[in-house]
């Protein structure tokens, strides 16, 4: 289970998407399903510098519902063969995921949109 505390607590200040990406971007390797997001490449590159964008975000009683924009890179990989033709180019990636807050507990729950 993923946690988003202060995230939850910039909810209704300026900095809200500052800290979402900040606290996003801290998150372990493979937590964003990104790969599911690939359009172009085979392989998302686990960087950590992903930017976000807000597109939606409401709230009730138990929760905070965001859907985000995020902006990543990926790769085609091929086989690293000494004469394999391809480079390993990365591409830029694009996906929405949607993001649900507990509000008592903080815990979050992404998936693609």
């Amino acid at each position: 289970m993923l946690y988003l505390p202060r995230t939850l607590q910039a909810w209704d200040q300026d900095a809200f998407i500052d800290t979402l990406t900040e606290e996003l971007n801290q998150l372990e390797a493979g937590a964003l399903p990104l790969q599911e997001c690939l359009s172009q490449g085979s392989h998302v590159i686990e960087d950590n510098d992903y930017k976000f964008m807000l597109l939606r975000r409401s709230g009730n009683e138990q929760t905070v519902e965001l859907t985000i924009g995020v902006f990543f890179n990926s790769i085609i990989a091929g086989c690293a063969c000494a004469d394999d033709p391809t480079p390993a180019d990365t591409t830029s990636e694009y996906g929405e995921l949607q993001i649900r807050i507990h509000k008592q507990t903080a815990a979050a729950e992404i998936s693609v949109a």
